[in-house]
């Protein structure tokens, strides 16, 4: 009998020094008939534990799963998690970006002074463009968070900064790769093909196809190898569809509608403008936050 009880209390010390403290693993009792535990269980061990006749020796076994902790992102985190971009490293991309695509245009002379005047005259085409403008944006920010990034009077002058840059110089980029296809591409193809050069001032079907797959290819590549991993802070929302599948189709849409203005009324300063508007919104949604220095 001594032997007995000195064995149950070594199981009882050896099952405490398991784990210290209250044991989170595991209770184990040795039981000699019906005996009353002298410290409560949890109800999971409780329901958990193995019922038996009280006339047997026997042991009783109960066990409480252990859930892992869950790791709440904060908004300080984020910055410093594996894959994500620095906001000073981002800046540094766009600004980067904005100063080539500034030299581009002023090289190829897409200037303003040789814009012609924003909406004059207000096309039908104008109000097509706008409202695909205002509908895309909205769906297309859906999709889009701010991880908690604060929003302050230093966000919308980020957001400022980033959409009065970008819906100048990539608006001209992006019509810059149109007329790549459309003119410079053309007009190779159809010298070393039929020996002719395409009429100027004529756009074919043929010059537009061109124009559309160069203007098409920037659009896209930009945003899949540049804009999202490079420039941008993280801002899809968790759960939210990829960019191919939701949000590729949506800048293909509105950027299909900003080229018909640009091919049938030549308003570049209009398409600039419906670009501000589209990347101050997606900035302010995202929450774009000023460089640190």
């Amino acid at each position: 009998m001594g032997i007995k009880l000195i064995y149950s209390f070594i199981l009882l010390g050896t099952s405490s020094a398991l784990a210290p403290g209250r044991n989170p693993l595991r209770h184990l009792a040795v039981e000699n008939g019906p005996v009353t535990s002298p410290t409560p269980l949890p109800a999971a061990a409780v329901a958990d534990e193995a019922v038996v006749p009280s006339n047997s020796r026997s042991y009783s076994y109960s066990s409480t799963i252990v859930q892992p902790r869950q790791q709440v992102a904060q908004p300080n985190m984020i910055k410093s998690q594996p894959g994500q971009v620095n906001t000073n490293v981002g800046w540094l991309a766009m600004a980067s970006y904005w100063t080539i695509g500034a030299i581009v245009s002023v090289a190829l002379g897409y200037t303003p002074s040789s814009w012609n005047p924003i909406a004059s005259p207000f096309t039908r085409l104008h109000a097509v463009s706008m409202a695909i403008t205002l509908g895309v944006t909205k769906l297309f920010t859906d999709n889009m968070t701010n991880f908690g990034r604060p929003k302050s009077w230093r966000s919308i002058l980020a957001s400022f900064i980033k959409a009065a840059s970008n819906g100048t110089i990539e608006t001209i980029l992006m019509l810059v790769a149109f007329d790549l296809g459309a003119v410079w591409l053309n007009r190779i193809i159809s010298i070393s093909g039929a020996g002719t050069t395409a009429a100027a001032g004529t756009l074919t079907i043929k010059a537009a196809t061109l124009g559309f797959l160069t203007f098409f290819c920037y659009s896209g590549l930009i945003h899949a190898f540049f804009w999202l991993p490079k420039a941008l802070p993280p801002h899809i929302r968790p759960g939210g569809k990829p960019f191919h599948v939701r949000g590729l189709p949506l800048l293909s849409l509105r950027s299909v509608s900003w080229l018909a203005m640009y091919v049938f009324t030549k308003d570049i300063a209009f398409v600039c403008v419906l670009h501000f508007l589209f990347n101050f919104y997606g900035a302010m949604v995202m929450g774009l936050q000023l460089p640190s220095f």
